[in-house]
């Protein structure tokens, strides 16, 4: 298996169904499956507890845990994507009704992980009866390049975004008023790909033949394996990381 390495754009191809998140994909009616799982080895990176320091009838008081690495007690690594390159059938993500959308509610954005292809538009909204500034970065090998930076001063506040990374798969979001707010954007080239919450994927209608399994964690990297499939058959294929990674 091909270990993590910087995220890059990826040309991912085939025709996938995951019953675990609510992203679909069209793809072939018949195939195989492929499924597997996603596990940390290892102690995990301790969360950063950021003070919630402003606007605390809203965001709330205290502090809040910002968790890069976030796994299960059975070691399962959550919130990670899952694709497939596969040997020339080309399904396309099926977007979400009503387009790609992110909030702010509750000082948080939401959802906090997400996939949107490259050049898509993204509808960005203000829930809150507060002003949000929200910052996204385009993160190559570790350098963050701004992609667009803009205030939202009131609740009800929309503006529509083209996500255009030059180089990169990966997008951090921030807002710059309110430090404890973070998530983050794959950027896909508009093949299948979908998030698995809780590191279990099971992947279905998968053409026959040798396809590439890839998966990403915004902070770890991404790591990558071939499987083959004969018929209507079931593969299973299974990923570690740990904090070298």
């Amino acid at each position: 298996m091909r270990r993590a390495r910087p995220t890059l754009p990826w040309v991912l191809g085939t025709g996938l169904l995951l019953a675990l998140v609510p992203n679909t994909v069209r793809g072939v009616e018949e195939g195989g499956v492929i499924s597997g799982s996603v596990r940390f080895v290892g102690t995990p990176p301790p969360a950063k507890q950021m003070p919630v320091d402003k606007d605390k009838d809203v965001c709330g008081t205290g502090s809040r845990e910002l968790v890069d690495v976030n796994v299960a007690e059975d070691g399962s690594l959550r919130n990670i994507v899952v694709c497939v390159q596969g040997n020339g059938e080309e399904p396309r993500f099926e977007p979400p009704e009503g387009g790609f959308k992110l909030d702010q509610k509750n000082c948080r954005f939401v959802p906090e992980i997400f996939i949107v292809p490259a050049g898509e538009k993204l509808r960005i909204t203000n829930r809150d009866p507060i002003i949000h500034n929200i910052h996204t970065y385009e993160i190559i090998t570790g350098v963050r390049r701004d992609l667009f930076n803009f205030a939202q001063p009131e609740r009800g506040h929309r503006r529509t975004e083209t996500i255009k990374p030059r180089r990169s798969n990966t997008v951090e979001l921030a807002c710059d008023i309110h430090s404890f707010m973070h998530g983050w954007i794959f950027v896909s080239d508009g093949s299948a790909c979908v998030v698995s919450p809780n590191g279990r994927f099971k992947i279905s209608h998968v053409p026959e033949g040798t396809q590439t399994v890839r998966v990403w964690h915004p902070t770890l990297g991404e790591q990558e394996t071939e499987v083959t499939l004969t018929g209507a058959r079931e593969v299973t294929v299974d990923f570690e990381f740990s904090a070298a990674d």
